[in-house]
């Protein structure tokens, strides 16, 4: 699912006594409009989840190690074992630019206990590679030492309470480090780190309780300007039978009522982020029906022909095999996180072969095109029929190194 790890690496050692769980407490009633670990506020502020609080979907739990790691009350508890050695579990971590957040605490704080962060780099073996390591004690000292090559420094942590948060700032080839607030550590790399991440639990004497693990890509421009549909152009299918899709924009959203027939990028993208605020209006079918399409054909022409040709992410509010998140004919969403009527957040992560998606800052579907047919093109709004509407409020996108 994931890349091999490679040799270079930059590491971030953090005992995590230091941090206590961080969240932020959802808001609404606990309907299907909001299941997300991450609040509506902090969604729509770029955050997603990188460990959804329920199950391990999306991480890759090195081969005999399966009863190292487990979901418990929201958390994600990391154990080791003399006989396995250190609990690893990996994901990726794609982005360019991004802050990475992590809230965890350990099960006897008065034991000794450290984990490991490692993010990974597309280094080759023969390049060099800078590092950061950052070292906590829990015992009586409380100092963190953070190291940069040969150079170190100790910071006094007696005067800190817990809970504290770290909050990881990576910004191509900087990376910045802050802990309850403070920044404790900052260094340039001759690298650009980035695509994966792998969580290591050492030998301890106590479990890791890892309580939150979000990331949020930066760099996102706006594709609409809330004014016009500049940048776009749609594709309406001709026939006197019927009127086909009607795009306009009210009140600074995309309205897209009816179909068959989409809205249609000028511009074309290969590896990116994206996100689209959406809203799926209920109709005499239940629900009406939408997708994301990148990575699309442009026909020839104006008018409709056909669905692209390219990658679907499917926006319908339904308990089928592809829901919102879910990438039709592909890979079916994880669970269902959206529901009609309500705004929502989709995010689509495409960086080579690796596709994401998360649905209310969860993650819905981690998938590998093996095949590699679509590698750049369109982003394609879609208007399934004429009893369709659906609204776009918002579509930003950065693209990935």
């Amino acid at each position: 699912m994931v890349k091999s790890l490679v040799s270079q690496k930059l590491w971030f050692s953090i005992p995590v006594w230091a941090f206590a769980s961080f969240f932020l407490s959802f808001e609404g009633s606990g309907e299907a409009a909001e299941p997300s670990v991450i609040s509506s506020a902090s969604c729509t502020q770029g955050w997603i989840a990188l460990f959804n609080g329920v199950d391990l979907f999306g991480w890759e739990v090195k081969e005999g190690q399966g009863s190292l790691s487990s979901v418990h009350s929201g958390g994600l508890i990391l154990s080791s074992s003399v006989e396995l050695g250190p609990t690893e579990l990996t994901t990726v971590a794609p982005w360019g630019d991004y802050d990475l957040l992590i809230g965890a605490a350990v099960s006897s704080p008065s034991k000794e206990c450290r984990a490991v962060l490692e993010l990974d780099s597309d280094l080759t073996e023969s390049e060099e590679s800078g590092s950061l390591t950052l070292l906590f004690s829990n015992g009586a000292t409380s100092s963190m030492t953070s190291e940069i090559g040969e150079a170190s420094s100790t910071h006094d942590l007696k005067a800190m309470t817990p809970p504290m948060t770290s909050l990881i700032q990576v910004r191509g080839e900087h990376v910045a480090v802050i802990v309850a607030g403070e920044k404790v550590q900052e260094v340039t790399l001759s690298h650009q780190s980035s695509n994966q991440l792998r969580l290591v639990s050492l030998v301890a004497e106590s479990d890791i309780r890892i309580s939150s693990l979000w990331a949020r890509p930066h760099g996102l421009n706006q594709l609409f300007n809330e004014s016009d549909l500049s940048g776009w152009h749609i594709r309406k299918e001709v026939r006197p039978d019927r009127p086909g899709i009607d795009v306009r924009v009210e009140e600074g959203v995309i309205r897209i009522q009816g179909g068959p027939g989409y809205l249609e990028s000028d511009n074309e993208f290969a590896d990116f982020h994206a996100r689209f605020r959406i809203r799926v209006e209920q109709n005499t079918n239940g629900g009406s029906k939408s997708g994301v399409y990148f990575r699309a054909t442009r026909y020839p022409g104006e008018n409709f022909v056909d669905w692209p040709l390219g990658i679907k992410v499917q926006v319908l509010n339904q308990q089928e095999d592809y829901s919102t998140g879910g990438l039709e004919g592909r890979y079916p969403a994880h669970d269902l996180y959206s529901e009609d009527g309500e705004w929502f957040w989709l995010d689509i992560c495409a960086r080579g072969p690796q596709i994401r998606t998360w649905v209310h800052g969860m993650p819905t579907t981690v998938y590998t095109d093996t095949k590699g047919e679509y590698q750049s093109g369109v982003i394609a709004l879609q208007g399934w029929d004429a009893k369709n509407l659906v609204y776009y409020g918002a579509v930003e996108i950065a693209e990935l190194p």
